[in-house]
């Protein structure tokens, strides 16, 4: 008995160098298609995700505000704002004041926006202003 008898009974089951040369490309090809894909997909959760803390922090200003009798608008400062929601308890974790496509961790990409009369108008990311607008 040989060594390629021992190994191999029947040698036609085994794949080629060009059938796994042929898989190999196609899953490429498979790859390279579907990766713009993933981009844009993990760009629009960034969105939603920064979207959806924007509202939490809105709600989070109007309930300061309810509660303590007093408005933010008088705290200068963003970064002081945001943390005095948190001091407070009315945002349980500085990660709420990070938005998804930042690249620092500053804790203060949230922009509180209030009417010339000091009432609430907006939140705003910094971030990415243009992109992350919520309604």
């Amino acid at each position: 008995m040989n060594l390629r008898s021992a190994y191999h009974k029947n040698p036609q089951t085994a794949f080629t160098l060009v059938e796994i040369m042929i898989a190999v490309a196609i899953f490429a090809l498979i790859a390279a298609i579907a990766m713009p894909h993933y981009g844009r997909a993990r760009t629009q959760a960034a969105r939603t995700v920064c979207i959806g803390k924007q509202r939490n922090l809105y709600t989070a200003v109007d309930m300061y505000e309810l509660n303590e009798s007093s408005s933010l608008n008088n705290i200068s400062g963003r970064a002081n704002r945001l943390n005095e929601l948190y001091v407070k308890g009315y945002v349980r974790s500085q990660s709420a004041f990070e938005c998804p496509s930042s690249s620092t961790k500053d804790y203060s990409d949230y922009d509180i926006i209030f009417t010339d009369d000091g009432y609430l108008s907006d939140i705003e990311c910094v971030v990415n202003p243009a992109d992350h607008r919520w309604p």
